[in-house]
C-alpha cells in the first residue's frame, strides 16, 4: 500500500472535522427541542384545562372595555388553536 500523500490526509482530517461538527450541532438542535418540550407538555389534567378556559375565555368578563375584549379574543383563539392530550385525572 502506498503511503497517503499530504493532500489525501488534510482531506481525510476535514470530512472527519465536519462530521464532528454536524454531531455538535445536531446535539445541540436536539437538546433545543427537549427543554422546549419540557416548558410547554403536551399533556394536562381536565382540571388544568378548565383553568386555562377560565383565564382565556372572552366572555368571562362580560364589562370589559373594547381592548381588553379584544386581547381576550386573541387569547382564547391561540389557545383554541393549540392541540392537548387531555389525561383523565383531577
Amino acid at each position: 500500500m502506498a503511503p497517503r500523500s499530504e493532500n489525501e490526509e488534510v482531506a481525510d482530517k476535514a470530512a472527519k472535522t465536519r462530521i464532528h461538527n454536524l454531531t455538535v450541532e445536531k446535539n445541540q438542535a436536539w437538546r433545543t427541542r427537549d427543554e422546549a418540550r419540557r416548558v410547554n407538555p403536551e399533556f394536562i389534567t381536565k382540571a388544568q384545562l378548565n383553568s386555562l378556559r377560565k383565564v382565556f375565555h372572552p366572555d368571562i368578563e362580560a364589562g370589559v372595555s373594547q381592548e381588553r375584549k379584544a386581547e381576550l379574543n386573541a387569547a382564547a383563539a391561540i389557545f383554541n388553536g393549540l392541540k392537548f392530550k387531555i389525561v383523565d385525572k383531577d
